[in-house]
């Protein structure tokens, strides 16, 4: 699946999947009006784009005019639904390898993109869709909190993204990586991938999640970097794949409860003691993959739950979501 963006008939942006981020949509609403495919297509509010744009299962081409060229047109209300009430089942990737005992004679970063590679693959052969691996995943050693430089952060950053190129039909989660900025800043970073694009943030403009809770790594990382740690604010990161609106957690910045609720909550972490289903709507399903050498699935309101314990490391779930009645109530929490 595709989105197009199409100027003068010319593809003038082209995103994978539902990559394309509402603020973009937004941003293009101040120059121009938006015609959903076709051409010769009423005008339709930029809400309603938004919210068509994250219902598509198929490709979808947005035609742009022009303010002021056109006089208004009656909106697309009858797209502005997005599906509710629908049954979907996906399968989910959980990769749990205990980081504190991972060592291999090769360079650190080649030996944990082999690792990764092999895991992805396994998984997409076993038909996953999406891929959590753990916090620290991209330490610069074992599990020391020592962070890569930026010219080493970037080079391993594009190593992934051709591996999630690789596997086009996977979204990537792998885990975080501890890296440096070039002013010395170092941050505790997540990245979502689809196709080897970055997947942005439903609430704002972010392409990348750094972790905002890092008082461990202050605490526990080299005493020399003891006040460089950056905090990255938004302790989450909401976005949506497949129709499911999903939560990304690092560690400690799990449990924030804001609205609305997802359907699908990922806490990538190492050390994670107490994680709580409570985020989601009822039905839900939270997923903690942990650099300690387990997982655990569970799914609110419900007595699903499992724990899997080394020796792993990877397991692939298949859950199935019963989606809220979002016309109803598209901001609705879950209830208690």
């Amino acid at each position: 699946m595709r989105i197009r963006l199409i100027e003068d008939g010319k593809a003038t942006e082209v995103f994978p999947g539902s990559v394309l981020m509402p603020g973009r949509i937004r941003e293009k609403a101040k120059n121009f009006t938006f015609h959903l495919g076709s051409a010769d297509a009423a005008e339709t509010d930029v809400e309603q784009v938004i919210t068509t744009i994250k219902s598509a299962v198929a490709d979808l081409d947005i035609y742009l005019r022009p303010r002021g060229g056109l006089s208004s047109s009656p909106r697309l209300s009858a797209m502005a639904a997005a599906p509710s009430g629908r049954r979907l089942t996906l399968k989910v990737a959980a990769y749990y390898p205990s980081l504190a005992i991972l060592d291999s004679p090769e360079p650190l970063a080649k030996s944990r993109i082999s690792m990764l590679s092999d895991a992805v693959r396994v998984a997409s052969e076993k038909g996953a869709c999406i891929f959590l691996a753990p916090e620290y995943f991209f330490n610069f050693y074992k599990d020391t909190y020592r962070p890569w430089s930026t010219e080493d952060f970037l080079f391993i950053l594009k190593q992934v993204r051709t591996l999630s190129q690789a596997f086009p039909k996977t979204l990537l989660i792998p885990g975080t990586f501890i890296w440096a900025n070039v002013e010395g800043k170092c941050m505790n970073t997540a990245y979502v991938l689809l196709g080897g694009e970055f997947v942005g943030s439903d609430d704002d403009e972010r392409q990348r999640y750094d972790k905002a809770a890092i008082e461990y790594e202050k605490m526990h990382g080299p005493a020399e970097l003891k006040n460089l740690w950056k905090s990255g604010g938004t302790p989450r990161y909401d976005f949506e794949f497949a129709t499911l609106r999903c939560r990304l957690e690092i560690c400690k910045d799990h449990g924030t409860d804001a609205d609305p609720a997802p359907d699908l909550q990922l806490v990538t972490a190492t050390g994670l003691t107490m994680v709580s289903e409570g985020d989601v709507h009822n039905g839900g399903w939270c997923l903690h993959v942990d650099g300690c050498g387990f997982a655990l699935l569970q799914q609110r309101k419900t007595a699903n739950r499992k724990q899997l314990p080394a020796p792993g490391p990877l397991h692939v779930f298949e859950l199935e979501f019963n989606l809220p009645n979002r016309a109803q109530g598209a901001m609705e929490n879950k209830t208690d």
